[in-house]
């Protein structure tokens, strides 16, 4: 395959050491570049990075994009007591479906809701079970909604044939030194290890980045990758994150 650079047209890459906060402002151009090991992560809109990425320069795409259900919610604990906030682009699915249209025969996991339907070309549902200490939603009901649904689309995902239940407990805690999450809507870091293991080829797209655990997991399991986030401070979140796993002792494809 072509090196993954090769498909975008971009003036220059900013190489990251091993040290602090990086000297960015987002939001001054359309889409800012870091490169990490062979690793390349994008800080602006990925409707911009898809225009100028050919589908052909990436293997699979694992995301969790907005799920068009217009998220809100009243916990508050996070920042010292701010309420969480809402997702960019979660009044409908357009952002999730225009992905699916550009990646063509890609294949790709991608994270959802029964509240929408699900994607075009869904090969598979996966169960995300989360843990019986979240699942708030409608008190009346004698029922946690703890589940995420994950779609499979297209061929070629390979490994230990497993249950279609993911049972992986949610971070939930912002505030565990070493252990608190970093994003409102984070994935545990075994549950992306599980997925990016059975993907098939090399280099693995994530268009909605979040704090960065589809990277981490690739760069543990020897992957390369490619990541976007709009959101400036979930993007040097995901920087570092990746950085580290990247020093950290790789792992043989399939472990968590």
């Amino acid at each position: 395959m072509d090196d993954a650079g090769s498909a975008f047209r971009v003036p220059s890459f900013v190489n990251l050491g091993r040290v602090g906060r990086l000297e960015m402002e987002c939001w001054k151009v359309s889409v800012e570049w870091v490169t990490i090991g062979p690793h390349r992560l994008a800080c602006g809109d990925c409707r911009d990075v898809m225009s100028s990425l050919a589908p052909a320069s990436i293997d699979c795409v694992v995301t969790d994009p907005p799920y068009g259900i217009e998220y809100e919610s009243g916990m508050t604990g996070h920042d010292g007591g701010t309420a969480l906030p809402g997702i960019e682009g979660d009044s409908d699915t357009s952002l999730r479906d225009a992905l699916i249209e550009w990646m063509g025969n890609t294949p790709a996991i991608i994270f959802g809701s029964w509240k929408r339907p699900r994607p075009a070309k869904c090969k598979a549902v996966l169960i995300w079970e989360k843990g019986d200490h979240v699942g708030m939603g409608d008190l009346s009901m004698p029922w946690k909604p703890n589940t995420e649904e994950i779609y499979i689309i297209g061929k070629g995902f390979s490994g230990h044939r497993g249950s279609s239940v993911l049972k992986f407990n949610a971070p939930t805690s912002w505030n565990s030194v070493g252990f608190g999450r970093k994003h409102p809507h984070e994935k545990p870091r075994r549950l992306m290890m599980e997925l990016v293991g059975k993907c098939p080829g090399e280099t693995v797209f994530d268009p909605f980045m979040g704090s960065g655990r589809t990277g981490e997991a690739c760069a543990k399991l020897g992957k390369r990758f490619i990541g976007v986030e709009l959101c400036r401070d979930h993007f040097e979140t995901s920087c570092r994150r990746i950085e580290d796993a990247l020093h950290a002792e790789p792992l043989l494809a399939g472990c968590a």
